[in-house]
């Protein structure tokens, strides 16, 4: 299965490492809370962009 290299709640970049042959990416050191990743699929192949899941934690801050 390819590792898809679109935010699927912006369409944006979402800067996947290893989508890009790298061995690690930046989410793997973030923690992504239930409620947004329960918003998008469950098969693994897409990963939220930077930008989505800060603007998450911005919005549940308020």
């Amino acid at each position: 299965m390819e590792i898809q290299q679109q935010c699927p709640l912006c369409g944006g970049d979402n800067h996947c490492g290893v989508a890009n042959a790298q061995q690690s990416c930046w989410y793997m050191t973030e923690h992504f809370p239930k409620p947004l990743l329960a918003s998008v699929s469950s098969d693994g192949q897409q990963c939220i962009c930077p930008h989505c899941l800060h603007t998450y934690q911005e919005d549940e801050r308020l």
